[in-house]
């Protein structure tokens, strides 16, 4: 039963909270990541089980690779000479978070290219970024810098 003086919150109120659309709040309800309960035909969501989504999301973390190691290629691969491990985070990648940290009003990917002075089309390359947590979408062909949930969304447990 839920306690009359916890604090609860809409699904508008969450949504604006974490940055999200409303469709992906009641997304998250309905497939039980975010725990809510209904009042008549209207959800409802804790504080608690608010907070408890934020500090369980995982947090994207920037690796900076170390010089990679050579390898060396193997005998029965003639043509191959040598190889170097591919760098964990592209350089351009890092160049676009660099960027957005700018702009948390957030970027498009032709922004982006503008700002970066490249001729290559970044559409996709930020979508995966935004699969991979590194971005967020605030809205069609908008990306911003996915930061920390707590820190930047004020959600306390």
């Amino acid at each position: 039963m839920v306690d009359p003086l916890e604090e609860v919150y809409t699904p508008q109120e969450v949504a604006q909270a974490l940055k999200l659309s409303v469709k992906s709040v009641l997304q998250y309800l309905a497939e039980g990541r975010l725990p809510g309960f209904r009042v008549g035909k209207h959800w409802r969501i804790r504080r608690a089980d608010l907070a408890a989504l934020v500090q369980t999301t995982p947090r994207p973390v920037l690796v900076t690779p170390v010089d990679p190691e050579p390898v060396q290629a193997k005998p029965d691969t003639p043509h191959q000479t040598s190889a170097t491990k591919a760098p964990m985070f592209s350089d351009q990648r890092r160049e676009i978070l660099d960027l957005l940290q700018h702009h948390p009003e957030g970027l498009s990917p032709v922004q982006v290219r503008q700002r970066l002075g490249t001729d290559k089309d970044l559409g996709q390359t930020m979508k995966s970024m935004a699969r991979d947590g590194w971005l967020r979408r605030l809205r069609p062909g908008v990306y911003a810098v996915a930061n920390t949930l707590e820190g930047e969304w004020g959600i306390r447990g």
